[in-house]
Parts: structure tokens; sequence; C-alpha cells
């Protein structure tokens, strides 16, 4: 279950950045250029075929202005201690709390 629960948030964090990429007017290029990165490895991830490390993941976060300390709200246990997949209607609360 947990190894879902990572995935989960890689793909909601990468989705988020690229939203905001797009909504910044951003390039491929121009984004991966600010976080010091090949415009093919920026690709990479969002295909999944790689996952940003961490310091990478913030300078991303950094670059488009996303608040990773909101992805906390994706760890949320239910009841029985499971970490689930967000619903569509946590999704959208985490989308708008990610950004500032």
């Amino acid at each position: 279950m947990g190894d879902l629960m990572a995935v989960v948030i890689e793909w909601e964090f990468l989705r988020l950045v690229e939203e905001q990429r797009q909504a910044l007017r951003l390039t491929i290029e121009e984004l991966a250029a600010r976080v010091d990165l090949s415009p093919r490895q920026y690709q990479n991830y969002l295909s999944g075929k790689m996952q940003p490390l961490f310091g990478t993941a913030m300078r991303l976060a950094a670059a488009v202005d996303i608040d990773l300390n909101a992805l906390q709200k994706l760890l949320v246990p239910d009841l029985n201690g499971y970490y689930l997949k967000p619903s569509k209607a946590e999704k959208e609360k985490l989308r708008l709390a990610l950004r500032k």
C-alpha cells in the first residue's frame, strides 16, 4: 500500500508542476534550465520513466511556486490506518492548496 501512495504523490506532484509550468507559460526548456535539468530528463519524469530526487523535486516546486508542505495532505490515513488514493475532491483541494 505504501508504494502505491508514493506513486500517487509523485504523479500528483509532477502533474501540478506541469500544470503550473503551463500557467506560467514556461517552456519545458525554460523550466529545465531553471532547475539545472535537461529537457529530456524532465520529460522522463512526466512519463514516469524516472522519478526526481528530493532535491530536484524541491527545485521544481520552487521554480513554479508550489508549496511542498501541502503534499502532506495526501498522507492522511483512513480509520484503519491505510493510506488510500485521494478522491477527486481531495485532489482539487490539494491542487488549490499547493498554489501559493
